[in-house]
């Protein structure tokens, strides 16, 4: 989970406590979504969300948010 510790918004007191996790498809290879639930979630109940597909033995993060020197919001 050092991706969503490293990206996220704000610091909760408890990691555990603060990120609900489901196990998903992701067209036939295992993936999960880890979503925050409350100091990482936006006054308009927007929650920071990460998806994670498997690879190989680990969990990656398939697509990576990036800011620009725009500041538009470019994937890869």
């Amino acid at each position: 989970m050092a991706t969503a510790e490293s990206s996220a918004y704000d610091t909760p007191d408890s990691w555990r406590a603060e990120l609900r996790v489901k196990r998903i498809d992701l067209a036939g290879t295992p993936g999960l979504v880890v979503q925050g639930s409350k100091s990482l979630c936006g006054p308009t109940g927007n929650c920071q969300i990460w998806i994670y597909r498997k690879s190989g033995d680990q969990m990656s993060v398939p697509v990576r948010r990036q800011k620009t020197g725009n500041h538009k919001q470019n994937f890869r």
